[in-house]
């Protein structure tokens, strides 16, 4: 569908983009390992976990050889363990108690992190005592710290695995989102420093370290773009972070515009645009190994950057947080900036289709009939459900490059907060050991999943009128029936559908991540792509 050219242009917000580099906001963490005495760290905190026991119904923190909080309190002359007892500290997940040294070692504090009971311990557990170590580091000025990584598996986590999981928390833990405020009201990030003790394998830990670090770097650059506002993070700007993305990690990267879309037959993605000022991107960005690729992987990440609704318009109660409508973009985009570090021996192409879904006279309505790019015709019965449209030409242009595998990701339906609640990806699709493979990296990433079922006698209601399909269905499994739509695009493709539309973002502040965009699910893309 051809769209009338706009004669005027949209507020130009590029005054606003040298502040909202996110890049220089996200937290950096130098992580070393050596061998030795945990007091003999010259360093600001020392932080010790104590473990959950429960005597008679009570629980009780208890202080660990394996950490060294043993050791340290017997070096502290007992004040580590007078504390716990005193005041009756229970070592649950997340608390933190601040010991004075007074001297006696080469740190000012020691830090007793509750870690819960031994039998609860995942990824998680690590994430959460890195998180809780961050937050405790700032409240005290401290600028660097030390951990003993004891060598044993604990619950079959391997040291490597906790490390990992480890520095995400600490990274995580100091992530903040302060691009607009002056100068002089951002909180300086201070600690940047922590040494593991170990006498196990250093380089091991070293490269679980480094993975972890890209990772979590990646989260905060994918939750700073998600962040943004939508005046500034247009789709003009993704194709610009697509663009550094690709210089930095020696990736190619094509920028399609408004005309060159046309000539792809993009007719979707241009009728979603119609009532937006600022014209459409579409974005696609490539890895591909040194030797031969073992298997080559098609991304495909929803990028409306703002969505009002169009004509079936969004209440003020929903439209204020659809600058996040973009998550599966910011994802998709930074896990290829990971990729792009470690460099897996499979090929990874990222495609995302960018634009606003705005109100407008030349907007597209319900009732419109459009024809895709694959040539099937839909009838437009709600142009909230816009994010189906944009995906469909999209897949439809991936599937004709023959992945052996497509994996999209999309805030896509409202539906899955009934469904899963809000911090659940809801999994759908095809390939079925592919989303067993990626059900377990989710436990690993420590990123909440859940499969839902791809039911085909839904698929009747898209059926029966004027066009091949309806962009709604008539039943109420509105994520089945949204992940229905889009597999009629992906062919014979094995295929993967996460539903991000909870947890890319959260409400309020939660033990891994503050208010906004969470980044989920890279964390478990990431781990993902690595086993492949």
């Amino acid at each position: 569908m051809e769209q009338q050219e706009r004669s005027r242009a949209p507020h130009d917000s590029r005054h606003l983009h040298s502040r909202a580099d996110p890049a220089k906001h996200s937290a950096t963490m130098q992580c070393l390992v050596q061998s030795g005495s945990l007091l003999a760290c010259n360093v600001d905190l020392l932080a010790i976990t104590v473990l959950q026991r429960k005597e008679n119904g009570v629980s009780r923190a208890q202080l660990q050889r394996g950490d060294g909080g043993v050791e340290l309190d017997r070096a502290l002359g007992g004040k580590l363990s007078e504390v716990i007892t005193r005041e009756e500290l229970t070592g649950e997940l997340g608390t933190a108690r601040l010991v004075e040294t007074n001297g006696q070692c080469k740190a000012r504090h020691v830090v007793l992190l509750g870690g819960g009971t031994v039998q609860s311990c995942t990824t998680n557990t690590w994430r959460r005592l890195g998180v809780t170590l961050a937050r405790v580091a700032e409240q005290v000025k401290a600028r660097s710290a030390a951990g003993l990584m004891q060598t044993e598996s604990v619950q079959r986590l391997k040291p490597a695995v906790r490390a990992q999981a480890l520095i995400e928390g600490l990274m995580l833990g100091q992530y903040r989102f302060d691009t607009f405020k002056p100068e002089d009201e951002r909180k300086p990030l201070r600690f940047t420093s922590f040494i593991a003790v170990s006498k196990g394998n250093r380089n091991a830990l070293e490269a679980a370290f480094t993975r972890g670090a890209l990772v979590a770097g990646a989260i905060c650059q994918a939750r700073d773009w998600i962040n943004l506002p939508s005046n500034v993070c247009t789709p003009q700007y993704l194709a610009e972070q697509a663009q550094l993305v690709a210089k930095r990690g020696h990736l190619k990267c094509q920028i399609l515009d408004s005309d060159q879309i046309t000539a792809e037959r993009m007719h979707l993605l241009k009728a979603v645009n119609q009532g937006s000022a600022r014209p459409p991107i579409f974005i696609h960005v490539s890895y591909t190994p040194k030797g031969k690729a073992k298997r080559r992987v098609a991304l495909v990440g929803k990028g409306v950057t703002f969505d009002t609704g169009g004509y079936d318009l969004k209440t003020s109660k929903h439209m204020g947080d659809m600058k996040n409508d973009m998550g599966g973009a910011a994802v998709v985009l930074a896990t290829m900036q990971v990729m792009a570090a470690l460099q897996p021996a499979i090929a990874i192409d990222a495609y995302i289709p960018s634009t606003e879904n705005m109100v407008d006279a030349l907007g597209y309505k319900s009732s419109d009939i459009l024809t895709a790019r694959s040539g099937k015709t839909i009838e437009i019965v709600n142009t909230d459900a816009e994010g189906r449209l944009v995906l469909a030409d999209a897949i439809d242009y991936a599937v004709e490059r023959e992945p052996e595998l497509l994996i999209d990701l999309a805030t896509l339906t409202g539906g899955v907060q009934y469904a899963l609640g809000e911090i659940y990806t809801a999994v759908l699709g095809t390939a079925q050991s592919m989303i067993n493979k990626l059900l377990a990296a989710s436990t690993v990433a420590g990123e909440a999943m859940w499969q839902l079922p791809l039911e085909e006698e839904y698929l009747a209601g898209f059926k029966g009128g004027p066009a091949q399909l309806r962009n709604c269905g008539k039943s109420g499994a509105s994520t089945i029936t949204g992940a229905l739509f889009l597999g009629q695009f992906v062919r014979e493709v094995p295929w993967i559908h996460l539903d991000i539309a909870e947890s890319a973002w959260s409400d309020e502040d939660r033990p891994l991540t503050s208010r906004g965009g969470t980044g989920a699910p890279l964390r478990t893309l990431c781990e993902f792509l690595l086993s492949l």
